[in-house]
This record gives structure tokens, sequence and C-alpha cells, in this order.
């Protein structure tokens, strides 16, 4: 009689446990014209309204992108292991991706409310996050943030 085969056991954390859903953020923090004049706050360009759609290895950003010919849209999916960490406060999210190199990419992005922005963290799946209730009054910073902090 043969014994039955084990299964190796992995420990790595179940991609599938997160749902495919969509979560409609903003990447500027105002709206309108200020857009195409303020600096994005992030590394990729990306201004006013966009979608975030979760997926089993990642997520798919769509924005649009300020180019020279007005605004232009392409998704980029970042995958679960460029995520290095994920900071909160109140509605407001900034994500800080590993790089290569020497630059540090990142995107703040601002969630319906408190509460859109907290399952965003959660569906984002960082190994380090820091959330906070309420936002401060206080202006975002575009440059190195929590994890890059001089």
């Amino acid at each position: 009689m043969s014994q039955p085969q084990r299964q190796p056991h992995t420990t790595e954390p179940a991609l599938s446990a997160r749902p495919e859903s969509d979560l409609r953020v903003r990447f500027t923090l105002t709206d309108g014209l200020r857009n195409l004049l303020a600096r994005p706050a992030n590394s990729f360009g990306w201004v006013g309204v966009g979608t975030l759609r979760f997926a089993n290895q990642g997520v798919w950003v769509r924005a649009p992108r300020r180019a020279w010919l007005g605004l232009q849209g392409h998704p980029r999916f970042i995958s679960v292991f460029e995520i290095r960490e994920v900071y909160r406060e109140g509605s407001a999210v900034r994500v800080d991706l590993r790089a290569s190199d020497s630059q540090r990419p990142f995107f703040w992005c601002w969630a319906e409310d408190a509460a859109a922005a907290a399952t965003l963290v959660r569906f984002l799946a960082a190994k380090r996050s820091i959330e906070f209730e309420d936002a401060a009054p206080h202006p975002v910073r575009t440059g190195p943030g929590p994890a890059g902090a001089p």
C-alpha cells in the first residue's frame, strides 16, 4: 500500500484573499484647472480622478497623466511585491514603492472618506502600514515620505 503524498506547505500570504474591486480616488488635492498647473503629488504625474482596481497579484492604476497635449491615460500595474509601505491620514493615502535605483517612487491619493481609505490600505496589503484616523491640516509633501524621510 502506498503512502499518500504530502503537498509542500507555503507561508506566503494568500493573494486570492483580495477581492477584485474598484475604488475611485483623486490623485490631486484639488479639482479642475488647477490640476494642469499644480505639481502632481506623485512620481508618475497622475492628476485628477482615477480608479484603483485591486486584483490578486496587485493593483491596476488608471489615472490621467499630464502630457504636452493635455491629459492622457495609461494604466499601470503595481505588484504587491513593489509596495514597500502605506501611510494613511484620514482619507489621504500615500503609497511608497520599492525601486532598484536611488529614486523612491510614490503616490498620494484621496479616497471619498476615511473608511474608503482604510479599505484601500487593507487591499494594498503592505508589510508596513501606518494609519491615523484624523487628517492633520497641513500641506501634502511631494518628496520622500515616512519611509524615506531624511
